[in-house]
């Protein structure tokens, strides 16, 4: 994953959000043949509980990322480590929050809340 050049902020942060997020579409993503996920459930994920994080240099612009298990492991372009997850639990989207019902209800409730 590369950060384009309009994101590249001088290192403003430790690990851009672009780069977190698309190094967990890897994780959160991981699917078995059927289209469920290794947990058994379908349908979107989202991250839960983060154990064992380490931040271990900033300010990279292009991530490579290992699952490792139950979590994951980012390389900067050199191979040197950028980022290390020892554990990520997700838990399932409930079907509620996703889905037209949910994107009408919720500007529904957005524009119209007392």
């Amino acid at each position: 994953m590369t950060l384009p050049d309009h994101l590249i902020d001088g290192g403003a942060y430790g690990l851009h959000p672009a780069l977190l997020d698309a190094a967990l579409h890897a994780h959160l993503a991981e699917v078995v043949d059927g289209g469920s996920r290794t947990d058994g459930t379908d349908g979107p994920a989202i991250p839960f509980s983060w154990n064992g994080v380490r931040l271990h240099s900033a300010g990279a612009t292009v991530l490579r990322v290992r699952l490792t298990g139950d979590g994951l492991e980012a390389f900067d372009a050199t191979g040197s480590p950028v980022l290390s997850v020892e554990s990520l639990a997700t838990r399932p989207l409930p079907p509620t929050r996703t889905g037209p019902d949910f994107r009408r209800y919720s500007v529904t409730a957005a524009l119209f809340t007392g």
